[in-house]
């Protein structure tokens, strides 16, 4: 259930962002999860973080489970609910880092 929820998380956020945008939720769930002390699941379902589960249910949110990139993003919930979360920062920044630099060239 856990990895079910850090993937859907990942999905409603960013689907349609690719997997820079992918890793990058993902990098914020770690980060969250990290300095607060919680389990990624519970700082996905916590109120108003994350606007796809505002007055939403697992049941009424699985149907994204089935879009075509999913293997990517359970990839990504398994690393952040297995703790390693580094993998998801670090690709995170790098993706950033590399979208700043094209930006400001």
């Amino acid at each position: 259930r856990e990895t079910k929820v850090v993937a859907i998380t990942i999905l409603a956020e960013a689907r349609g962002e690719g997997h820079g945008g992918m890793y990058a939720v993902a990098a914020v769930i770690a980060q969250r999860a990290f300095e607060r002390g919680r389990t990624p699941k519970e700082v996905c379902l916590k109120p108003y973080q994350f606007s796809c589960w505002n007055g939403k249910s697992l049941k009424s949110l699985e149907h994204l489970l089935k879009f075509k990139n999913r293997s990517g993003n359970s990839i990504l919930a398994f690393k952040l609910v297995d703790k390693q979360i580094d993998d998801a920062i670090m690709q995170a920044r790098l993706k950033r880092n590399r979208r700043l630099k094209k930006i400001f060239k």
